[in-house]
């Protein structure tokens, strides 16, 4: 259904309704998919996390501020990976693989 038909479709109540919702929920659509994303991203991770520690959706959130990416050595990538993959209690093999 293409936005025009909707349109004609759907009477002015129902629009109404709908901004209503939006107005108390946030809103619908991809104009907040990043905040989608990220719960998503937290609620599948919550369950891992260390006993006693607290993890924000917000950590999970991109960050939109333009500010320069870090230059990064190869080591401080390995570093990195290696210590995500330990948060996952992951086994790393001598090539970075998983086993």
């Amino acid at each position: 259904m293409t936005r025009w038909q909707l349109l004609n479709e759907t009477d002015s109540r129902d629009i109404a309704e709908w901004m209503a919702y939006e107005s108390i929920v946030g809103p619908i659509g991809v104009e907040r998919g990043d905040w989608q994303a990220a719960v998503g991203a937290w609620a599948s991770t919550l369950p891992h996390a260390p006993k006693g520690k607290t993890i924000a959706v917000e950590d999970y959130l991109l960050d939109f501020d333009n500010k320069e990416p870090e230059e990064l050595t190869e080591e401080d990538m390995a570093d990195r990976e290696r210590m995500l993959l330990e948060s996952f209690k992951a086994a790393v093999g001598d090539k970075g693989t998983w086993q």
